[in-house]
C-alpha cells in the first residue's frame, strides 16, 4: 500500500457477507478526496453487484461486489483461499484503493436453548 500497513483490530475491522446484506467495517489512512476525513469505512447495504467465480486451477474463490450508502459507493474484490485466509481491496471514488488481509470466519448461528417442559425447585 502506498501509506504502508495498518495495524487493525479483527474484533472492529470485517467485512460480513450474511445473505444479500453486506456490512463493511474498515480502518483507512490514505489519501482522501472531499470535505469531510475519512477515519474508516462503515456501510451496511444490498451489493449492486455482486459476482463469485470459482477458480478451479488455483483453489480459490473470487468475490466481486458493489455496494452503496447513501452517496458513497464502494467496489470490493475478495479473494479466498483453500485455507480460508482472504485477501480484500476496497476502492471508491473518495480514497486510494486499500489492500486487507486476514481469515475467513463462518457466522455462527446462536444455539437455541429448548426451554424446560417444569422447573423444580
Amino acid at each position: 500500500a502506498r501509506y504502508g500497513n495498518v495495524n487493525l483490530s479483527s474484533s472492529n475491522n470485517y467485512i460480513i457477507i450474511k445473505g444479500n446484506n453486506t456490512t463493511i467495517s474498515a480502518g483507512y489512512a490514505g489519501r482522501q478526496l472531499g470535505l469531510k476525513p475519512v477515519a474508516g469505512i462503515r456501510l451496511t447495504g444490498k451489493p449492486s453487484l455482486y459476482k463469485l467465480h470459482k477458480n478451479e486451477a488455483k483453489g480459490n474463490y473470487r468475490i466481486e461486489m458493489e455496494v452503496t450508502e447513501g452517496s458513497d459507493t464502494f467496489r470490493i474484490i475478495m479473494t479466498i483461499s483453500e485455507n480460508g485466509n482472504c485477501s480484500a481491496l476496497i476502492s471508491g471514488i473518495k480514497i486510494d484503493d486499500t489492500r486487507y488481509s486476514g481469515n475467513l470466519v463462518p457466522i455462527e448461528k446462536k444455539k437455541t436453548v429448548r426451554e424446560p417442559d417444569h422447573i423444580k425447585i
